[in-house]
C-alpha cells in the first residue's frame, strides 16, 4: 500500500469487501473512534467506514503507558467559514475516515491522502507537521480506510493491514512497541488476512478471513472484547464470539469501534457490543463494563449502525425506525431529552441511506440531518445556536444529498455523489481541509488541494 522507497508492502489481488458505514470518532472531552465510509463496493465508521453506510493475540504490557489526555478546546466564538486553498475541490473521493481533528480520504487510483491534525504523525507523509489541505503520503492498493483519535489504519487488497501515527496503547500493534509515534505506514504484527477493519479512540479491530474475530490497543475498559481488562495489547488478540443465534456458528460480518466501547453485527443481523458502558453505550439495559461481546436489547436485529464517542444508533430491522442508546448530556440520541439511555430508544428521526456519528453529533442522509452537540457548527445549520439539539434538522450548502457520511471529535464530513468532500465543524487543526486553520465553519464547505 506503500510505494517501496518509503516502505513496501503487499502485492495486491482482488478482494472485495461489505462493510457498514463506520465512523469512529473523538470528542476532545469524550473519547471516540473514527468513522470511516467507502463506496458501494465495499460495512465502521471513523468514522465510523463505507458507502453505502459502512463499517474497525498477544501479550499484554505490564508497563501502564503514558496516560494522554484528549485535548480540550475552548468554544469559539461566532461560525467563520476557512478560506478555500489555492487548488480546485479535491475530487474522486471513493471513501472519508475521520479521527479526533484529521481526516483521510481513498481515492479512485486506491491512494490515501489526509488533512488536518499531524502532531502525533497520523497523516502518514513521514512528518509531523499539520496541513489544512490533503496531502499524499504514498500508501496505495487501498480497499478500506478508518482512523481513531490521533492515529489511521488502511486495509490493502489482499487483506493485509497497515497503520500509522500514535502508538501509545499499541494502536499500531508493532512488534518492537515503545509508545513511540510512527509517521509512517507499517504492518500489523500477528494479523491474519482482513475483509473489514475499523479504529475506536486508541484501539483497532478487523474481521478476519478465516471467520475469528481480532482487536488491539487500549483495553482499560475490556473494549478489545477477550474477556480481560488491561492497560493495552500491542498485539491482536482474538474477540470472544458469543453463541450463535439462527445458525451454527456466530461470525461478526460488521463491526465498529466507538470511544472505548465496540459493536458488531452476526450472520443474521443480532448485534452486540462491548467495552466501556458507564453510560450505557453497550445497549443491554445497564451501565456495567463487559469485557466480552454482549446482545445488544436481549435481540436487537440491523443491517446497519454507527457508533460514537459514548454512543450507539442503529436502525432497527423489525421498525425500520432509528433506535439510539447511551450517553445523551448533548441530545446525540435524538429522542428529544438529554436523558442517558442505556437500552435502545427509538427516535423520530426516521432512516436513511447512510448514518455517522461523530464525538457527540450524528447524522443522517435522506436528506442529510443533524442532530447533538452543535458547539462548533457540526450541525451545519449555519450558526452554533443552540449548542445542542435533541432532534434533527437539515444540513444546508451541500449540492446534493451526501451517499456517505464521516464523524470526526468535533466535525463531519460528507461524501458527495460527484466524489468530493465537505466537512464542517471545527477546524482549529485544518480538519475541514479547506486551506486554512480556525476557528470553525458551521456550514459545510469543500475539501480543496
Amino acid at each position: 500500500m506503500r510505494k517501496p522507497q518509503l516502505a513496501k508492502l503487499r502485492l495486491a489481488v482482488s478482494v472485495t469487501t461489505g462493510l457498514v458505514l463506520v465512523v469512529s470518532c473523538v470528542p476532545p472531552t469524550n473519547p471516540g473512534g473514527g468513522t470511516s465510509t467507502t463506496t458501494p463496493l465495499s460495512t465502521t465508521t471513523p468514522l465510523s467506514t463505507t458507502i453505502p453506510p459502512s463499517t474497525t493475540t498477544g501479550v499484554s504490557s505490564t508497563t501502564t503507558p503514558p496516560t494522554t489526555a484528549l485535548p480540550t478546546t475552548t468554544i469559539p466564538g461566532p461560525p467563520s467559514t476557512t478560506i478555500p486553498g489555492p487548488g480546485g475541490a479535491l475530487g474522486s473521493v471513493l471513501s472519508v475516515a475521520t479521527g479526533a481533528a484529521h481526516a483521510c480520504a481513498l481515492l479512485s487510483d486506491r491512494t490515501v491522502t489526509c488533512w488536518g491534525d499531524n502532531s502525533r504523525g497520523q497523516l502518514g507523509n513521514g512528518t509531523t507537521v499539520s496541513s489544512a489541505t490533503p496531502v499524499a503520503n504514498g500508501v496505495f492498493d487501498v480497499q478500506q480506510l478508518v482512523a481513531g483519535n490521533d492515529f489511521t489504519c488502511a486495509l490493502d487488497m489482499v487483506g493485509a493491514v497497515d497503520c500509522w501515527g500514535s502508538d501509545d496503547y499499541g494502536q499500531l500493534s508493532r512488534s518492537n512497541f515503545n509508545t513511540t509515534p510512527d509517521e509512517l505506514p507499517g504492518a500489523v504484527d500477528g494479523l491474519g488476512l482482513a475483509h473489514a477493519i475499523t479504529a475506536g479512540a486508541n484501539h483497532a479491530c478487523a474481521l478476519q478471513n478465516n471467520g475469528a474475530t481480532a482487536c488491539w490497543g487500549r483495553n482499560d475498559s475490556g473494549q478489545l472484547g477477550h474477556g480481560t481488562i488491561s492497560a493495552f495489547q500491542s498485539a491482536p488478540v482474538s474477540v470472544v464470539l458469543p453463541p450463535p443465534v439462527f445458525v451454527t456458528t456466530t461470525v461478526f460480518m460488521k463491526i465498529e469501534a466507538g470511544g472505548d466501547h465496540t459493536c458488531a453485527t452476526a450472520t443474521v443481523g443480532d448485534m452486540y457490543c462491548w467495552g466501556a458502558n458507564g453510560r450505557g453505550q453497550l445497549g443491554n439495559g445497564s451501565t456495567a463494563t463487559s469485557t466480552i461481546p454482549t446482545s445488544v436489547g436481549g435481540g436487537f436485529f440491523t443491517a446497519q449502525f454507527t457508533t460514537g464517542g459514548e454512543f450507539t444508533c442503529a436502525k432497527n430491522a423489525f421498525t425500520n425506525a432509528l433506535d439510539c442508546w447511551g450517553r445523551n448530556t448533548e441530545g446525540q440520541l435524538g429522542t428529544g431529552s438529554t436523558d442517558d439511555q442505556p437500552s435502545p430508544t427509538a427516535t423520530s428521526i426516521g432512516s436513511g441511506p447512510a448514518l455517522a456519528a461523530g464525538g457527540t453529533t450524528a447524522c443522517l442522509t435522506g436528506p442529510i440531518r443533524c442532530w447533538g452537540d452543535n458547539r462548533f457548527g457540526q450541525l451545519g445549520r449555519g450558526t452554533t445556536t443552540p449548542n445542542q439539539a435533541t432532534s434533527a434538522a437539515t444540513v444546508g450548502g451541500l449540492p446534493a444529498d451526501p451517499v456517505a457520511l464521516a464523524g470526526g471529535g468535533e466535525f463531519m464530513c460528507a461524501l458527495e455523489p460527484n466524489t468530493t468532500v465537505w466537512c464542517w465543524g471545527n477546524n482549529d487543526h485544518g480538519q475541514l481541509g479547506a486551506g486554512g486553520t480556525g476557528p470553525l465553519s458551521a456550514t459545510p464547505i469543500p475539501v480543496t488541494y
